[in-house]
């Protein structure tokens, strides 16, 4: 493929599908900071958009519910600039998130996991 900007990538947005977009827009809301535009009905929008701090991301409605664990590992990573301050924002409406632990590819992250069951791993590289 010859890159140009004509074919340029701007970016990739992940979609997660979720049982209830106007719980998890709560959700994203009070616990991440982010703020949103739904589509659809007011009271059961179909569809949502999310931004933060120029990071996107979409959710969208599904009839059928989310297996509980397909993998094992995370299905987002949201980098951030201070993961203490992050997480201290974090349990003023989930206590029960994550403690902070190094890796061994230098950062310093804490897991957090949604209504639906995704879980967001929030981390500060060096």
């Amino acid at each position: 493929m010859i890159l140009t900007t004509a074919n340029a990538v701007r970016g990739m947005v992940p979609v997660f599908g979720v049982a209830s977009v106007a719980r998890s827009v709560a959700w994203y809301r009070d616990v991440l900071g982010f703020s949103f535009e739904t589509f659809g009905s007011p009271t059961d929008p179909t569809f949502a958009q999310f931004c933060r701090d120029g990071v996107e991301f979409m959710l969208q409605k599904h009839d059928t519910p989310r297996p509980v664990d397909r993998h094992g590992g995370w299905d987002a990573y949201l980098r951030v600039n201070d993961v203490h301050a992050f997480l201290e924002q974090v349990r003023i409406t989930v206590p029960n998130a994550g403690s902070i632990v190094a890796t061994e590819y230098g950062c310093q992250e804490f897991v957090v996991v949604d209504p639906d069951g995704y879980v967001i791993r929030i981390g500060e590289c060096t």
